[in-house]
């Protein structure tokens, strides 16, 4: 700390209030200063000080947006988090697992607490857009990667999977089948890789030309318990109006699609074509096996490991990466009747 005193030109006192996140007792502006010396001079709050560029990454902390419980069922957050584990066996890294919300309250007070000199870097998992952890961990100073989603204060960490290329690929596949009438069945607005795949849908169909059927007021955002008024309503539009077909922000979504889909007599597919995202479940035993456009959960993991490891080098670039999917084609979209 004495060094970091000397740099910053202030008092160790100060740069000791910083350090253990108390508020109140250091101006912004000087705080700005101390934490600006920190990340320059690489320090670390344990009681071994390396330069950045000589640490070895012994320990990763991964924050995973769920439950315990949520983990040890089938579905998205517990393939991703098989996928990190194996992504980090070949270097010997130690993971420490964080889930819920443990960083959604005084996230500065949390970090300092369970990883200042316990994980030299951290990956975070489907954070919410708005989360202030990946500013908090960027301002400290600490290695970071996210899966998943983007921030809205922080930018160039990100590993993601390509939602664009997912619904581009979803509309050629349909626009071939000869579907014009197309709607995109959104998910709650919080969650970033709904906002994504629900924006790139606009802009891909805006772009082909065509016009998709929406629900007034559940058109940008529909929560879970919201998902049934989706679909009784855009189902009951004028036969001339109705999609064709449907493409759910997750698989769950579709399934709930097709399951009121037929309590409304409409039966999928012959009347109405239902495509969803990630084919993370076993969608081949679905009725019908659901064409889904698969999420690489294994690329994914492995690029974000190294992407945190880059960033232990001298030479790192920040930068946000995109990985592409797959279109895995089942039986739930048929040609549209004429």
């Amino acid at each position: 700390m004495r060094e970091i005193a000397r740099v910053a030109g202030v008092s160790r006192t100060a740069v000791y209030h910083v350090v253990n996140n108390r508020a109140g007792e250091v101006g912004q502006e000087t705080r700005a200063r101390i934490l600006r010396t920190i990340r320059e001079l690489g320090y670390v709050p344990t009681p071994r000080l390396k330069a950045k560029h000589q640490r070895k990454v012994e320990s990763v902390g991964c924050v995973i947006s769920a439950t315990a419980h949520t983990l040890t069922l089938p579905g998205y957050y517990r393939q991703m988090l098989d996928s990190i584990m194996l992504a980090f066996e070949p270097y010997n890294i130690n993971l420490t697992l964080f889930t819920g919300s443990l960083f959604s309250v005084d996230a500065s007070d949390q970090v300092r607490l369970y990883c200042d000199g316990r994980c030299d870097g951290m990956l975070l998992t489907a954070l919410r857009a708005d989360s202030v952890l990946p500013s908090v961990l960027a301002e400290r100073g600490t290695p970071f990667v996210m899966i998943g989603s983007k921030s809205n204060l922080v930018d160039g960490y990100t590993v993601d999977f390509n939602s664009g290329h997912g619904i581009s690929t979803i509309l050629k596949y349909l626009t071939d089948m000869g579907h014009r009438r197309i709607a995109f069945c959104p998910g709650p607005d919080y969650v970033p890789s709904a906002l994504a795949r629900r924006d790139a849908f606009h802009e891909c169909i805006g772009a082909l030309g065509m016009r998709a059927p929406i629900v007034p007021g559940l058109d940008r955002s529909c929560e879970p318990g919201e998902l049934e008024q989706w679909v009784r309503h855009i189902l009951s539009l004028a036969e001339s109006e109705r999609p064709t077909a449907i493409i759910a922000w997750t698989d769950e979504a579709a399934l709930m699609v097709i399951e009121q889909a037929r309590i409304m007599g409409i039966a999928v597919p012959s009347s109405l074509s239902v495509t969803g995202f990630d084919d993370i479940m076993d969608l081949s035993s679905t009725d019908p096996p659901l064409t889904s456009y698969r999420q690489p959960c294994q690329e994914i993991a492995a690029t974000a490991v190294s992407h945190l490891r880059s960033q232990f080098k001298a030479d790192f670039q920040s930068g946000n990466i995109l990985v592409n999917g797959e279109l895995i084609v089942r039986e739930s979209v048929v040609v549209p009747r004429s």
